[in-house]
């Protein structure tokens, strides 16, 4: 189990996406959440120091693992706060325990996978599978938001980064990435009534903008965000951004109860 800011008292349980951990996903957001809510969450298999494991990875297992470890913190009613294939895990968590869910904040999202998520999950996969480090450097280099390729002034120094990172850490990725293709939450949408904040990455290479305003449009009682120029993955100054926009959703949530 991962935490952050373990000194605050109210909490917000997080699901990381493919390829990602709790660190890497959500540090600055929680840095800028550090004076108010402590903020918790676990590593998939093969991402941060959880062994891999070549399994095919179970949404629905993962959702009550998030649970069972809010439960056992002494958390009993929460929000669950969830990024890129990590929508889909917070979603069954509200789905199947709406007793202890209290509201969502889902970042990157989508219903099913998209065919921009698909082809990238998959190339992902194949190129962690063969080993091919340096390209799949290439092809999150890629990724990136125009701005951000914009700003970035040695490509081939970051590359070289990217490719010691990936090597062989990305071969414990490919159940993540597989189950990308896999992970379908349509049906379960409807059946959300907690409050639902979406937050779209406008610029997303990803996760195609449109899925994410889709997953908005299916859930009952969502408010939506936009955020035009991110891209999958947020700036620190798009994270602060994010961060603001949590606390004063959470702040109408609880003004509700």
């Amino acid at each position: 189990m991962i935490h952050f800011n373990r000194h605050n008292t109210r909490p917000i349980a997080l699901a990381h996406g493919a390829g990602g951990a709790i660190d890497d996903n959500f540090a600055d957001i929680a840095h800028a959440l550090r004076d108010e809510f402590h903020l918790f969450g676990h590593n998939y298999p093969g991402s941060g120091d959880t062994p891999a494991d070549n399994a095919p990875l179970s949404i629905e297992e993962q959702a009550d693992k998030l649970i069972n470890s809010a439960l056992e913190l002494g958390y009993f009613r929460f929000p669950v706060f969830g990024y890129s294939l990590g929508t889909t895990v917070a979603v069954t968590a509200a789905y199947r325990r709406p007793d202890v869910v209290a509201a969502l904040i889902l970042l990157a999202g989508f219903p099913r996978a998209d065919a921009q998520a698909t082809l990238f999950s998959s190339l992902y996969a194949s190129l962690a599978q063969e080993g091919r480090y340096k390209d799949l450097a290439h092809l999150l280099m890629l990724a990136q938001s125009p701005a951000v390729l914009d700003e970035t002034t040695e490509p081939n120094t970051q590359v070289e980064q990217l490719t010691a990172q990936l090597n062989p850490a990305a071969q414990g990725h490919v159940p993540q990435m597989e189950a990308v293709a896999t992970a379908d939450v349509t049906q379960l949408l409807p059946h959300i009534t907690v409050p639902v904040l979406v937050i779209v990455a406008g610029q997303d290479r990803i996760v195609l903008p449109e899925s994410t305003r889709e997953l908005a449009r299916l859930l009952p009682n969502s408010h939506i965000v936009e955020l035009p120029e991110a891209g999958h993955v947020p700036t620190p100054e798009e994270s602060r951004r994010i961060a603001k926009g949590v606390q004063g959703f959470l702040a109408s949530v609880d003004a509700q109860r």
